[in-house]
């Protein structure tokens, strides 16, 4: 039960080996006196059951005592082997990663649609992104269906048109675009083809974002710890999940909105051990993550260019 029950609880196959080893031996003793308990059931046969003569406590007698200093023996082994007290070394091989898809973000993974074009790159849209990075005036609103409830904001995007190619990222939604469709700015629309032609057939493919420096996670204005919004930003490649590590039940992944943001409530102290990983399975680990107010904490790392798209 316990072997099975480890994975759940994203227990190491070394405190599995130090469970059984330890407490193994102990179970063992104790197995022994319930057999010779039940065997003085089934006969009366003196070479069955010995009892021991004099004032000494019979094995029936000392059964119960037995039983719960094992027990309690085993708990106090068990904590001992489970002890996670420096969080910067739990593991973080889940094996649900091993087979993430990251198939829709591959180069020789080419979408097609029709580009239509918008008013003006800025902040906002249903992505939520900061003031435009020096590219965001070549951006882009994702239809509905390859938004992916907002995991594609932030990613780039590499759009061929009618006349020229254009490298884009995604800043917004568009709910009434067709799969396939991506609505814009007029600069990148412009990059690609006659603006006058108002709409026009495209091919488009995922590429690594051309950022500096290392990812960055923003807190929303008002964020406490019964209540936090977080932003993981400039970042290489479109980010998949956000978790946070709890002592009392592992990694605990958090929501992600429609409106690109990872909302979370009643949440222990900071700092916070927090894993953030990419669509391809490359994960960001930071054990000092803190709590903070319309601010920005500056991660330890970026994510690399998947061997893929080199």
């Amino acid at each position: 039960i316990f072997w099975i029950a480890a994975p759940r609880h994203r227990i190491d196959n070394s405190v599995v080996f130090c469970f059984f080893r330890y407490a193994g031996r102990m179970q063992y003793s104790l197995i022994k006196e319930i057999i010779m308990i039940a065997n003085k059931q089934k006969c009366k046969c003196s070479h069955c059951y010995r009892k021991p003569s004099g004032n000494n406590l019979s094995n029936k007698g000392r059964s119960l005592p037995i039983f719960i200093f094992l027990q309690f023996s085993i708990l106090l082994i068990f904590h001992g082997c489970t002890d996670n007290s420096n969080n910067q070394q739990i593991s973080s091989n889940d094996s649900v990663w091993d087979t993430v898809d990251a198939s829709f973000y591959l180069d020789d993974s080419i979408h097609t649609g029709e580009a239509t074009f918008y008013g003006i790159a800025g902040e906002g849209g249903n992505c939520m992104l900061p003031s435009p990075a020096p590219w965001d005036t070549m951006a882009g609103a994702m239809n509905k269906t390859d938004y992916r409830n907002s995991e594609v904001c932030g990613a780039c995007v590499m759009v061929t048109g009618q006349t020229d190619s254009a490298l884009i990222r995604i800043n917004d939604q568009c709910p009434e675009c067709k799969v396939g469709d991506i609505d814009l700015t007029p600069n990148a629309f412009e990059r690609i083809g006659p603006k006058s032609l108002g709409r026009m057939p495209i091919s488009w493919h995922f590429t690594p974002c051309p950022v500096t420096g290392n990812a960055v996670v923003y807190f929303s204005s008002g964020s406490t710890v019964w209540w936090a919004g977080i932003q993981v930003r400039n970042h290489r490649n479109p980010v998949r999940s956000l978790e946070i590590f709890l002592d009392s039940s592992g990694w605990t992944d958090i929501a992600r909105k429609p409106y690109n943001r990872f909302e979370t409530a009643s949440m222990p102290a900071a700092p916070w051990v927090v894993r953030i990983r990419d669509v391809f399975g490359a994960e960001l680990v930071d054990s000092a993550l803190p709590l903070l107010d319309d601010s920005a904490y500056e991660l330890h790392g970026q994510f690399s260019v998947p061997a893929e798209k080199q």
